[in-house]
């Protein structure tokens, strides 16, 4: 077999891996998947497929290795082990540090750092979510009373049920908030071609509706409206027309958001601070939906596990209820006791210290900023597709999403901050 011909072979085997990969995400966002037992089997063989595939790939063409973040990388998931390590997490638990190495060896550039497998996943993520909807709509004005029972739940709260394919309508606004950016960075990649623009303006439509009409999801209605005033000081403004600058930059700035927040947090602290309810505090509480108290307690509860956190979610969690209920129950404010009940912190950079510590938080900074250091460029040369990572970057102010959970946004962070080998795409 020539040279050509094994390229041509790897290139289509690497597409297809990106597509099914792309498409088993985006389905363990589903009820259909989080009821099913034998999903979960097939979707954690596939990560470990991936995760010996990458590896294979990366160790077979050592000239593509970028070492600053191989180096953070093996650093990242080392302190995760130690993190596991001090806090006795069960065994159990593997399949979170897995996730996290396939995020780190398994999406490697041998994978997804051609344009023709990042652009295939972006389709395939598209396909899928525009079935979704479809599904939803179809359940929601066909089949009413199967709708309700398969959201039985979350109906049972007042929610909207025009969701019910989708876990929850959070998960429903962030992705059809994704394929929103997607469809339009599509075609204007391709310069409005007909063929494009018939093909990604009723995803867009359907994923636009569904987004601002039925989920009631504010952080991605927001970080929409976000994108779409990006997207026009980049044409303004051109000097600003840089994809390294302007996403390392929007990085860097949520990460901060955590200095003020401690701040707010500490400054209102006092031997009763989960009694103590400042009127400022009480805002914030009402402009989050209710996260304040959840971000509050979770930075409390860290105390003493700063260095390396509490490994995962389950403790962390646990560890942020006995704060609360080991606090006298007749002076605790009622926010802090409803903030119990969601296990998720809401944060995704709160996560990461909450989870992975000082020392996880930092070498995963400084592992997206190696990468973001690596992107060229200028997004009206083709590059509209990396406007996603603002978008996922804001959700993290109010999801936890970031590599420590298993979700789309985390898979499209990190093919999306691969700059993709000249070499691999023109061929």
């Amino acid at each position: 077999m020539t040279k050509t011909k094994k390229h041509l072979l790897k290139n289509n085997i690497d597409i297809v891996i990106s597509v099914i990969t792309m498409l088993l995400f985006c389905a363990s966002m589903t009820l259909a998947a989080r009821s099913s037992g034998t999903f979960d089997r097939v979707f954690d063989l596939w990560v470990l497929m991936c995760i010996i595939y990458g590896a294979a790939m990366t160790a077979a063409d050592r000239k593509h290795i970028d070492k600053s973040v191989l180096v953070f990388a093996v650093l990242f998931f080392v302190t995760r082990l130690i993190s596991y390590r001090l806090n006795g997490v069960s065994v159990t638990y593997g399949g979170t540090i897995m996730i996290q190495l396939f995020y780190l060896v398994g999406v490697c550039r041998s994978v997804f750092g051609g344009k023709p497998q990042i652009r295939a996943a972006l389709y395939a993520f598209q396909a899928f979510d525009f079935l979704a909807v479809l599904i939803c709509y179809y359940n929601y004005y066909f089949r009413r009373e199967y709708a309700e029972k398969l959201f039985e739940e979350l109906y049972s709260k007042g929610i909207t049920v025009q969701t019910t394919v989708f876990q929850n309508p959070n998960f429903a606004g962030m992705m059809t908030g994704a394929a929103v950016i997607i469809g339009c960075a599509l075609i204007v990649n391709d310069r409005f071609r007909k063929k494009t623009v018939l093909l990604m303006t009723p995803v867009i439509i359907l994923s636009a509706y569904m987004l601002f009409i039925d989920t009631g999801c504010r952080s991605a209605q927001t970080g929409i409206i976000i994108i779409a005033l990006m997207t026009a000081g980049l044409a303004i403004f051109k000097r600003i027309d840089s994809v390294k600058r302007l996403v390392g930059g929007f990085l860097v700035v949520c990460f901060i958001t955590l200095i003020p927040l401690y701040v707010l947090v500490y400054w209102n602290d006092n031997e009763d601070y989960l009694s103590d309810v400042s009127p400022m505090e009480m805002q914030l509480e009402a402009v989050s939906s209710d996260r304040y108290s959840i971000w509050k307690t979770t930075i409390l509860s860290t105390e003493g596990h700063e260095l390396f956190g509490y490994g995962n979610i389950s403790t962390a969690w646990k560890k942020r209820k006995e704060l609360v209920n080991n606090n006298p129950m007749e002076r605790t404010a009622e926010v802090y006791i409803r903030s119990i009940d969601q296990k998720r912190q809401h944060n995704g950079y709160l996560a990461l210290l909450n989870e992975a510590g000082v020392t996880g938080t930092v070498c995963m900074l400084l592992l997206l900023l190696c990468r973001v250091r690596k992107l060229k460029g200028r997004f009206r040369d083709g590059q509209w597709e990396k406007l996603l990572l603002p978008y996922i970057f804001w959700l993290n102010l109010f999801e936890a999403k970031f590599i420590i959970h298993v979700f789309f946004t985390g898979l499209l962070m990190m093919i999306l901050l691969l700059p993709p080998d000249e070499e691999t795409s023109e061929k």
